[in-house]
C-alpha cells in the first residue's frame, strides 16, 4: 500500500525502509543505544498506560519512569568500580596526610649557642633542610591533587554529558 502510493516496487520500498531504519540506528549512536532507547521508551509507555500519566508531564509518573530508567541502565551497563576507586584513593590520601603529619619541620639554630663561621654553617644547614621540607610538602601535594584527578575527570564527562543531553530538544 505505502508503496504503491510513493509510486515504488515493493523491493524499492523495502530498500527504503531498510536505509531509513540504518540513518535511525546511527542518528541515536548505533544499536545499543537505540536498543537502551527502545527498552527506556517501553517502560515510559507501560507507565503512561498503568498510570493514564505521562512521565514527560506529570511528576507523579516521573518517579517511577526515572527508577525504571535507571534500573535499566544499571542492569545493561558494567559497574565502574567507583567504591573500590574511592577506597584506594582514600587509603592513599591517608597515607600522604600520615606521612605529612609526621614531617617534623627543622628545627631553627640558636644563635646564642653558635657565632662564627659555626653559626652561618648552622643557618646553611638549617635553609638546606628547610628547602628539603618545602619540597617534600610540595610532593605531597602534587600526589595529593593527583591522586583526586581520576576522581575530577570522572565527575565532569559525567557533567559534560549531563550538560549535552540537556541542550537537546525536549520532548512534549
Amino acid at each position: 500500500m505505502y508503496a504503491r502510493s510513493a509510486g515504488r516496487s515493493l523491493s524499492e520500498e523495502i530498500e527504503v525502509r531498510l536505509e531509513r531504519s540504518c540513518d535511525r540506528t546511527e542518528s541515536l549512536g548505533g544499536m545499543e543505544y537505540e536498543a537502551l532507547f527502545a527498552m527506556m521508551a517501553a517502560a515510559a509507555r507501560v507507565i503512561d498506560m498503568r498510570l493514564g500519566k505521562s512521565p514527560f508531564s506529570d511528576p507523579e509518573a516521573a518517579g517511577p519512569a526515572r527508577y525504571a530508567w535507571r534500573e535499566i541502565i544499571d542492569s545493561l551497563m558494567p559497574s565502574p568500580n567507583e567504591a573500590e576507586l574511592v577506597k584506594e584513593l582514600a587509603k592513599e590520601q591517608d597515607q600522604l596526610m600520615n606521612d605529612i603529619s609526621n614531617m617534623k619541620l627543622p628545627r631553627l639554630p640558636d644563635p646564642i649557642e653558635y657565632s662564627g663561621i659555626e653559626q652561618d654553617a648552622q643557618f646553611v644547614r638549617f635553609r638546606n633542610e628547610l628547602l628539603q621540607y618545602e619540597r617534600k610538602l610540595s610532593d605531597f601535594i602534587g600526589k595529593i591533587y593527583e591522586n583526586g584527578k581520576p576522581l575530577r575527570e570522572l565527575g565532569q564527562v559525567g557533567k559534560e554529558a549531563a550538560k549535552k543531553a540537556l541542550s537537546l530538544p525536549k520532548h512534549r
